[in-house]
């Protein structure tokens, strides 16, 4: 996830980002909840893989031993974090997607169409 949302970035930067349709308060929450959206989805991979550095699911894998595996996460915080993360981006993806849908039946403004590659 860490590398497409890397190449995301990188193909978001060479296209560019589409104008704003309007300069109110909802082209703002639209921007942050992009960012917000990158950042979680940068960050959910990091806490993964702390998870798997503090915890034995590591020796589990390597092993090929699901017995190897923690009953519970509560010695590692990175879990604790990786939780809220995921708990944030399904917030976030509601948002995103009630966003788009109001863009594409209310509004009928071809947002949608904005979207698609160049």
């Amino acid at each position: 996830m860490l590398l497409l949302t890397i190449l995301r970035l990188f193909f978001r930067k060479a296209d560019g980002v589409p104008a704003p349709i309007g300069t109110g308060l909802m082209d703002k929450v639209a921007t942050g909840v992009h960012h917000a959206l990158y950042l979680v989805l940068f960050l959910l991979p990091v806490s993964g893989m702390m998870i798997v550095l503090n915890s034995s699911i590591g020796k589990a894998i390597l092993a090929g031993d699901p017995t190897l595996l923690p009953r519970k996460f509560s010695e590692v915080p990175a879990h604790d974090a990786h939780e809220i993360l995921v708990t944030v981006l399904f917030v976030l993806v509601g948002i995103h997607v009630l966003g788009a849908i109001k863009h594409q039946f209310l509004m009928k403004d071809g947002l949608i169409s904005r979207m698609w590659f160049k």
